[in-house]
This record gives C-alpha cells, sequence and structure tokens, in this order.
C-alpha cells in the first residue's frame, strides 16, 4: 500500500493569517525556566504555535531582542517538527525568527504537498479518499538543511527530491540546491543528478520542474516502464503548452 499523507489540522484552521508583525506567538512545554533580559530554556512537549504553522520539540531555547526585550528567535532541539499548509519538515534543530516567519532545520526529512488550492474542496481543510484524486504532485525528500525565507519559498541543500511513494526507488533527483516556490507553482535544481534505481543516468548544472498543475511548455516528469520483449523504457516527455492561461 503506497498510501497518502493526510494534513494535520492546525490550531487556528479558519483563522486569517494576519502578517507576521500582527501575529500572536503561543508558546507552551512541561517545563520552563525564564528571564525577562537573558535566555528562557523550556523542556518537554514544547509547541510553538503562530498563524499557518505549528512547531514541536523536546527542548527550546528562547532568546530577546536586546533592545526591545521581546522574544525575536527560537532554537528548537531534538525530534523537531515543522507543520504548515502542504508541508511537515522532520529535523533535529531548527533556528526560528518569529517576526519574519522565517528560519532553518538541519538533517531533516520533508513532506510537501503540491497543490492547486482551487482543486480541492476546501481549501486543503481536508483531504479525505473522495479528494485525493484531485491533488497534483506529492513530493518528499531528505536534505542536510531546509531553509524557508518567507511562507511558500523554502530552499533544501544537499537534497533528494521525488514523486514516487517512500516505498518505491524507481527515480529519484539528488542536489546540491533544491528550491520550490509555491507562488509560482515551479521548483528549480543546481548541480543535479537524475538517479534511477540508485544509478545515477543523468546531470545537470540546472533544472526547472513543476510542482503543480498549471500548464507551462518543458519537460515532465519521467515515465518508467517494463515490458517483456523490449525490457526496461524510459522516457522524458515534452509538454507544449499551445494556449498558455
Amino acid at each position: 500500500c503506497h498510501g497518502y499523507y493526510v494534513e494535520p489540522v492546525l490550531d487556528n484552521e479558519g483563522q486569517p493569517i494576519l502578517p507576521p508583525n500582527e501575529s500572536a506567538t503561543s508558546i507552551n512545554a512541561d517545563f520552563g525556566s525564564f528571564s525577562q533580559k537573558e535566555v528562557s530554556q523550556l523542556r518537554g512537549h514544547v509547541v510553538v504555535i503562530q498563524a499557518g504553522r505549528r512547531l514541536e520539540a523536546d527542548r527550546a531555547v528562547l532568546h530577546r531582542d536586546p533592545k526591545t526585550g521581546k522574544i525575536n528567535t527560537i532554537d528548537l532541539y531534538g525530534n523537531v517538527r515543522a507543520y504548515m499548509p502542504g508541508r511537515m519538515i522532520v529535523g533535529d534543530h531548527e533556528h526560528l525568527v518569529l517576526q519574519g516567519k522565517a528560519g532553518q532545520i538541519d538533517n531533516v526529512y520533508y513532506r510537501v504537498l503540491l497543490v492547486n488550492e482551487e482543486d480541492v474542496p476546501g481549501h486543503q481543510k481536508s483531504l479525505t479518499e473522495n479528494t485525493i484524486q484531485l491533488v497534483g504532485l506529492t513530493a518528499w525528500g531528505k536534505a542536510s538543511q531546509a531553509i524557508q525565507t518567507s511562507p511558500g519559498h523554502t530552499e533544501y541543500k544537499n537534497a533528494t527530491y521525488t514523486t514516487c511513494a517512500p516505498s518505491s526507488n524507481e527515480w529519484h533527483l539528488m542536489a546540491k540546491d533544491i528550491k520550490l516556490n509555491k507562488d509560482t507553482g515551479r521548483g528549480s535544481a543546481h548541480n543535479a543528478f537524475f538517479i534511477i534505481g540508485g544509478i545515477p543516468v543523468l546531470y545537470t548544472p540546472y533544472l526547472n520542474f513543476p510542482i503543480n498543475k498549471d500548464r507551462k511548455t518543458g519537460f515532465l516528469f519521467p515515465i518508467i516502464g517494463s515490458t517483456g520483449t523490449s525490457g526496461t523504457q524510459l522516457g522524458f516527455p515534452f509538454y507544449f503548452n499551445m494556449f498558455p492561461i
């Protein structure tokens, strides 16, 4: 069973996502030591909640702005999980910038739900077996570091990328740098190897690929199959968009 990913419901589901300087941040943990001037530390079931984002970890260190005295950055350690609309990232350590909704996570596995909101009833509020067929590409991989510069813009260092099921080893990309931009619906990879069944078959210094259902001229994801007469077959389909919208 290849299964599918059901996105967890965020605590502020259905509420409008405010600008970073207007959204509140909630932090909970089992134990904590607080300081109004120095760093504060939390331990045990640490949960950080912002509009459109939920973070979990074993331990957290809170840093304050020396001028305002407000908490401006958080370092999370141990079993770090980051949940955002359409994304889940699991890693060892995360450095989080609260106001800019930016951050980076080290040694990560990531899962990205690549979908047009209008294709899913309820705008991703729930995914069931009735709507899963409407979902576009889904991707996952691992990386030495995941960096979020802004909502919808994520960069992965020394990363892999595939739309195959986790139980499959048909193909994946391995690249020094992979960027996913949900605003444009495109992804890009630098210094990338295309690997089939564990064997590198193609190298490219740059690759641009779709991460949603929008139509654009260019190469599509590969088609891999086999027959009893000709053996393994590999195809790189090219799509020409004659009627751009």
